[in-house]
This record gives C-alpha cells, structure tokens and sequence, in this order.
C-alpha cells in the first residue's frame, strides 16, 4: 500500500486530465520548510493552471 501522498495523486489522475498538487511542512526554527509538488498531465496544461491558480490567490487577497 503506498503513502496517502501516492493514494492521492493516483485518485486525482483517475479523476482528471490534469492536476497540480502542493504541499508543505510546518517551518523549523530556522524559517526552513519543505515543499513538494507534484503534478499530472500535459505540461502546458500544468502552467497553465499554476497561472490561473496565482490569479485567484491574488484576487482573494484584493478582496480580503
């Protein structure tokens, strides 16, 4: 059985013709944290969601 990272990413590709999933740790004492990408499908299909992505990051924080 794989980790629930992998369980993950094989729903999303079953579910959709493209993904991109990000996480990250808690930061260390030092302001250090880890962050792992991973996605599927066709490349720029990929930028292209990152792009629409950070579109909506920034709209929600103008509206905030």
């Amino acid at each position: 059985m794989g980790t629930g990272r992998e369980e993950l990413e094989r729903l999303l590709a079953e579910e959709h013709k493209a993904y991109v999933l990000i996480t990250c740790d808690e930061p260390t004492k030092t302001g250090h944290m880890h962050i792992e990408m991973s996605h599927h499908g066709d490349a720029d299909l990929t930028c292209y969601l990152l792009q629409e992505a950070q579109t909506i990051i920034e709209e929600d924080e103008i509206e905030a």
